[in-house]
């Protein structure tokens, strides 16, 4: 099993941040590689309830179906896949972790945290050479993608 998380500071309060991730079926673009994104069951409002994400890796394609399973603190939550299909890839996803922090009055602190275990040999070796920069990547680009549709909201609301 392997943990990679990473962190970064966003010009943006932590309010705004956390309303665009809790709608993450309306908008799974932010996230690279989520094709799409619906809610099963459950409470949807504010982050709830079980989800399926389609997600597309670089060699295959997996449907994961994503619960709630912790509430951490503050906003700290924790995402379980509690099926996959087609499981086709070098890697399992186990949960991520999401937390967003306040550290000022228009700065958030974002933390994300990635379990995974490599399925074959050959993933464990290739783990250790590239799959943890490119989770890291993966990882990185998602919080960029969430900057940038930060502003964008940011610029909509100040437009009207």
């Amino acid at each position: 099993m392997t943990v990679l998380s990473i962190e970064k500071i966003l010009p943006h309060p932590r309010e705004a941040l956390w309303r665009l991730a809790s709608q993450l079926g309306q908008a799974p673009q932010w996230v690279d590689g989520v094709e799409k994104v619906e809610h099963l069951s459950g409470p949807a409002a504010n982050i709830g309830g079980v989800w399926r994400a389609h997600l597309r890796w670089e060699v295959s394609y997996q449907i994961v179906d994503l619960e709630i399973t912790e509430w951490l603190e503050g906003e700290c939550f924790g995402l379980r896949p509690l099926s996959t299909a087609a499981p086709e890839g070098d890697v399992e996803l186990l949960e991520i972790v999401f937390n967003l922090k306040a550290i000022a009055d228009r700065q958030t602190q974002i933390s994300v945290q990635c379990e995974y275990k490599p399925l074959n040999q050959f993933a464990k070796i290739k783990n250790l050479m590239f799959l943890r920069r490119h989770y890291l990547q993966r990882l990185a680009s998602s919080l960029e993608a969430l900057g940038r549709i930060a502003v964008e909201q940011q610029g909509l609301g100040q437009n009207n």
